[in-house]
């Protein structure tokens, strides 16, 4: 008897985990869910990866997939998509971040910023654009490797980079990314193009992610009837202990 009971806690233990890692996967798509209208945001998903020992243990593990989202005109010069494996580069002037959010705007002191308020970085610092001129020429331009002109004037060029182990970026939330323990490096011409007046919309493809959710939550069901199987066994196991 005391076998049976401990093989039922145990089988009990290995439900939760799983009940677990529905929750996380939950957790996952509902985010996904909320940013689907987030500029340049990636999906995350979730995987189990079980580390053999001197006993089965099952971690959680979440990855982001870095697919490309469709392209979106919007027909205003300060959007610009980066088509490729490549990022804009941003800072809170403290740290810099990666993103694909080209949803920009020029500040009244001429920073050139992202939708956050954060700034856009050229190959030469932080981009600065006279907004008087900006408001007189109305003719800002983007070409395809992030050269920026506006009216006759040169501006600079964004930093685009990329970043060889994308296993290092880790979400800060929306769309941007910060590095850790990794290194990159500025992107080659070849391995990207800029396009003016577009956005690179969420790679979150709504019916797959509520096809996901309601299979995750027929999976709990599933599990929670399980549980609640092994605990009148567990309860009947121990009457019979105390009346033996």
């Amino acid at each position: 008897m005391p076998n049976t009971i401990s093989q039922n806690i145990t089988k009990i233990v290995e439900i939760a985990n799983r009940m677990k890692f529905n929750q996380k996967k939950m957790e996952v798509i509902a985010n996904n869910l909320a940013n689907i209208d987030t500029v340049g945001y990636k999906r995350d998903f979730t995987f189990t990866r079980v580390l053999q020992g001197e006993q089965e243990h099952i971690t959680i593990k979440k990855k982001t997939d870095f697919s490309e989202g469709e392209l979106v005109n919007t027909s205003d010069p300060l959007d610009v998509a980066l088509i490729g494996d490549a990022f804009f580069v941003v800072t809170d002037g403290v740290k810099n971040y990666f993103t694909k959010n080209g949803n920009f705007s020029i500040t009244e002191d001429g920073y050139l910023v992202d939708s956050d308020g954060y700034r856009v970085l050229g190959k030469n610092g932080p981009i600065t654009i006279d907004n008087d001129i900006f408001r007189k020429e109305k003719s800002i331009k983007f070409s395809g490797s992030g050269e920026i002109t506006l009216g006759k004037q040169a501006i600079g060029d964004l930093l685009i980079v990329k970043v060889p182990d994308k296993t290092k970026l880790i979400k800060t939330g929306g769309s941007k990314f910060k590095l850790e323990g990794g290194q990159y490096e500025v992107a080659e011409e070849k391995d990207y193009r800029v396009r003016q007046g577009y956005l690179e919309s969420s790679n979150v493809s709504p019916i797959l992610e509520m096809e996901d959710m309601i299979m995750v939550s027929k999976k709990f069901e599933s599990i929670q009837k399980v549980i609640r199987n092994y605990d009148e066994i567990l309860n009947k196991a121990n009457e019979i202990a105390r009346t033996t």
